[in-house]
């Protein structure tokens, strides 16, 4: 039902089935996961959620998928790109925020953390910063790990966009690792991050460090 391209690599994920195949083309095979719930990819690899809360990540440079955790009653998990990193989101069933940040060696230890501050979460987006919205519509965002302080050089504070969105009561999104999109109530989009509609040289010009509405949409 979904499949996500990439350079020599395809995903793709059947609902129906229940099964995360990918196919490698350097290998010449495909790899199998059983049972998977969520799956996302991000610009640095792919990342799956199986019915156990067994949790699954690669890349193009793997040879075969990697469980790299487990998160009991895990629904949803949402991959991003922080900082020259790998980093995940978790939802589980019972509307908690798990977060992780998958370190380059393998062979390090990996655990995702419980976001105590996040309750009531109904979703979940990373990409370019991290986004949780919560039942009551409360828009949460940060970047990199949550509360750790750590800024974009090219936005403003993490609090300053979270505010803007709660102000235009954003309530859908889609994060990429370079842009932020986000729909309000009323319809209206809205943007922020690398901006693609101006093709400055100035690298001023090229960010956007609040939400800014398309008016063109």
């Amino acid at each position: 039902k979904s499949a996500y391209p990439g350079k020599r690599t395809m995903t793709a994920w059947y609902i129906d089935t229940n099964n995360c195949l990918y196919y490698f083309e350097a290998i010449k095979e495909t790899l199998v996961l059983e049972d998977v719930k969520s799956f996302s990819v991000g610009s640095g690899g792919y990342a799956a959620v199986l019915n156990d809360g067994d949790i699954f990540f690669w890349d193009s440079k793997s040879e075969k998928p990697l469980c790299v955790g487990n998160v009991p009653n895990a629904e949803k998990i949402t991959l991003g790109y922080e900082f020259g990193h790998n980093y995940a989101l978790v939802l589980d069933a019972e509307k908690q925020v798990y977060e992780c940040m998958f370190p380059d060696n393998e062979n390090s230890p990996i655990d995702f953390k419980k976001i105590d501050e996040l309750r009531s979460v109904e979703d979940i987006h990373s990409g370019n910063g991290s986004i949780a919205v919560t039942k009551s519509g409360e828009v949460r965002f940060w970047i990199d790990s949550f509360d750790s302080g750590r800024k974009s050089p090219y936005m403003d504070s993490p609090s300053d966009i979270e505010q803007r969105c709660n102000e235009l009561d954003l309530i859908k999104f889609s994060l990429t690792p370079a842009f932020c999109v986000g729909c309000s109530k009323k319809g209206e989009v809205y943007f922020w991050g690398e901006d693609f509609f101006r093709k400055s040289n100035d690298k001023s010009d090229r960010f956007v460090v609040s939400p800014e509405r398309i008016l063109s949409i």
